[in-house]
């Protein structure tokens, strides 16, 4: 099986059918385009600029032109036999248990034959290099493609080789040892085309006994797999696939400075990375295209191209294609409050400047801001000291919402006990706040002020916030602010039957347009600002936004997630697609509970400066939730960081400006923590590592 480097096409043998079967690959899955009878056909493989398609067959192997006319190319004929083949640009090797056949592109003659029991074959980039794995002798063949040179390498380490690997700049080959369960890797001389080994992969993991040992290591051992067949491409992903025929297994390893590590394991039954499966509906010679496994019965094998990934499986007789995600993940790196830093009692939302230097922290149960410097390099909390702020009436205060605005010259707080709303003028060198003025919220058509979220307009000309009602009528708040002087006006609340039980607000990236999200009428507002005034647009409307709270808007503006802790039937994160031009909304998933997220009571959201990662804090679970984030905006889980006691209500989550950190904010921990953003692309590791406290 191999994929085009177009990552278009999909070539497949079956060979019980003896036919070799073209798919597409795309978003949807895998279309059926065509086949050929292939006698005999055992492996693939493509050229390395895809043009031509080597069968290796047990009576004659053939090659065919694929894109040289349509549906194919005439396959020429080869008098060599084999199980597999390894292509470069100007020749292929034919090889099996019979030997193996170096095969001419240009005219389909027999360059070299080889003796052997050969089971892996790949050439270097350059084409010089023909490298082959011989079992019997459990050595690896050397053979320079000019001169017919061969070279039988001394003991590679790995116990009967089977599929080898080679990376893209040719500096190191890879070799799955059959009866070692492990991949070895090996350094390559560019000169000689010598090998050096230098570790494996599962080396440090309890193995089975034997070739075919079937007692796999407990399920609370790290796992491994017998190796069968390896793929890497050109940013150093590897595939490797094993397991037995009644248990296949597939795992994600990633090559980086030199070193071989595992990324993560793919799921026994598949299903989280299973983007399509095989569903025949054309006709074949006349008769009707038999059931799936008449095309695929009897394989086991992989390929690799940036990250997108094919493979046929053995028992399951099915083709799947595989994502390899960034396995994101949050690394605790200290903690701030517990020692009774000022501020930040009752922790309750965050607000983080744009250059990413200050933190502010509003204490849902204190008259004061809690203030932060962040450290460029590190990211570490250095607490500032805290603003205390100026109430009247008989509350004390509970400053839940936050918001940056005049070019982070002033920062809003709502004090939601009083109602007040306060203005504090901020030191951009310093971070310090100083009071300037609080305004008196008057209620909403009779009904007592409750402000859930503060959002101001990137110019700084308009000020809206929610009133939320459980009952009776919610409303959105509204001031003109005087760019100036950031003086507040208010004017007259909005109005809107789909404001019921309004919680958050957020404006698009381009100010045009503002939504809401509706705890009480399962819906999120839609409102066009026209001049600064707010025209209603169409609600969406679906029953899984029933008890929606807070929202977040991708970067690009063409995704709108949303986060529903209250729903009858479970908490979730509703992911909506956005049209930038009219800012309509149109549904796109549900994250639930079932799919492993931890997600009872989510409520803040955030997404990374670059728009792939979001993450969402729970607090019932005490948890915050990593998702990769598709081009689409739909979400995949990477991570879950576990309950602890400094998540403990863990309400607001932040990202700073470079997407390297996390801040998160507790409201029964009375903490604001820092976490570090790692992925597999920045390190390798993923969520295959063991994070601890720096």
């Amino acid at each position: 099986m191999v994929l085009s480097p177009s990552q278009t096409d999909v070539f497949v043998v079956g060979s019980l059918e003896q036919v070799v079967t073209r798919f597409s690959l795309d978003n949807d899955g895998f279309q059926y385009i065509d086949h050929r009878p292939a006698l005999g056909a055992k492996g693939l493989a493509l050229t390395h600029n895809g043009r031509y398609l080597m069968v290796a067959s047990s009576v004659e192997s053939a090659i065919i032109p694929v894109f040289a006319n349509e549906p194919w190319g005439n396959a020429a004929p080869v008098p060599a036999v084999g199980e597999d083949a390894a292509c470069a640009l100007d020749e292929c090797t034919v090889y099996g248990r019979q030997g193996a056949y170096r095969v001419s592109i240009a005219n389909g003659t027999i360059l070299q034959v080889l003796e052997g029991d050969f089971r892996g074959g790949v050439y270097s980039p350059d084409g010089r290099d023909l490298y082959l794995s011989e079992r019997s002798s459990n050595r690896l063949v050397l053979v320079k493609t000019g001169a017919g040179d061969t070279t039988s390498l001394d003991p590679i380490a790995i116990t009967v080789p089977d599929a080898l690997a080679i990376s893209s700049d040719g500096s190191f080959l890879l070799a799955a040892g059959f009866c070692d369960h492990d991949v070895g890797l090996y350094a390559r001389n560019a000169i000689d085309g010598r090998l050096s080994f230098i570790a494996s992969a599962f080396s440090n993991r309890p193995k089975p006994a034997g070739c075919y040992a079937q007692d796999l290591p407990d399920e609370d051992q790290p796992r491994v797999i017998r190796p069968t067949s390896l793929a890497i491409d050109d940013s150093g992903y590897v595939l490797v696939s094993g397991g037995s025929v009644t248990a296949p297994e597939l795992a994600w390893l990633r090559l980086a400075d030199g070193q071989l590590d595992v990324v993560s394991f793919v799921d026994d039954e598949l299903e989280p990375h299973l983007l399509g499966t095989l569903e025949f509906v054309s006709t074949r010679e006349g008769q009707a295209v038999p059931e799936d496994s008449a095309l695929l019965e009897v394989g086991s094998d992989v390929d690799l191209v940036d990250g997108k990934a094919v493979a046929t499986l053995w028992s399951a007789e099915s083709l799947v294609s595989l994502q390899m995600e960034a396995n994101v993940q949050l690394d605790h790196v200290i903690r701030a409050g517990e020692h009774g830093v000022d501020g930040i009692s009752a922790a309750h939302e965050l607000a983080i400047t744009h250059d990413g230097l200050f933190a502010y922290v509003a204490p849902r149960s204190q008259n004061r801001i809690g203030a932060f410097r962040i450290q460029p390099a590190s990211g570490e909390l250095v607490p500032l000291p805290a603003t205390i702020l100026p109430i009247e009436g008989d509350f004390f205060g509970a400053i839940g919402t936050l918001d940056l605005v005049a070019n982070d010259r002033e920062l809003l707080a709502a004090d939601v006990a009083n109602p007040v709303l306060h203005v504090l003028r901020r030191d951009t060198k310093t971070g310090s706040l100083s009071h300037q003025r609080a305004y008196q919220v008057p209620d909403c058509q009779g009904e007592e002020v409750l402000m859930v979220a503060v959002r101001a307009t990137q110019d700084g000309t308009r000020v809206y916030a929610s009133n939320f009602q459980r009952q009776g009528s919610s409303c959105l708040l509204r001031w003109n602010r005087d760019p100036i002087t950031g003086e507040l006006e208010y004017l007259a609340p909005m109005t809107d039957p789909f404001l019921s039980g309004v919680e958050g607000i957020e404006l698009s990236p381009d100010d045009n347009h503002l939504y809401t999200a509706n705890y009480l009428s399962q819906s999120v507002g839609h409102y066009r600002r026209d001049g600064g005034e707010l025209v209603p647009q169409t609600p969406f409307e679906h029953p899984d936004l029933y008890g929606a709270e807070f929202m977040q808007i991708a970067p690009d503006g063409e995704a709108i997630w949303v986060s529903v802790p209250a729903h009858p039937e479970s908490s979730r994160i509703v992911v909506l697609r956005r049209s930038p031009g009219t800012g309509d909304l149109s549904y796109l998933q549900t994250i639930t509970t079932a799919t492993g997220a931890a997600l009872d009571g989510v409520g803040g959201l955030a997404v990374s400066p670059d728009g792939e990662v979001l993450v969402a804090a729970a607090h019932h679970a005490d948890a915050i939730n990593t998702f990769i984030v598709a081009e689409s905006g739909q979400l995949t889980l990477s991570h879950v960081t576990a309950a602890s006691n400094r998540l403990r209500w863990v309400h607001d989550v932040q990202f700073e400006n470079t997407g390297a950190y996390v801040y998160s904010v507790s409201l029964q921990a009375s903490s604001i923590t820092q976490w570090a953003l790692h992925t597999g692309d920045s390190d390798g590791c993923g969520s295959a590592c063991n994070y601890s406290a720096r």
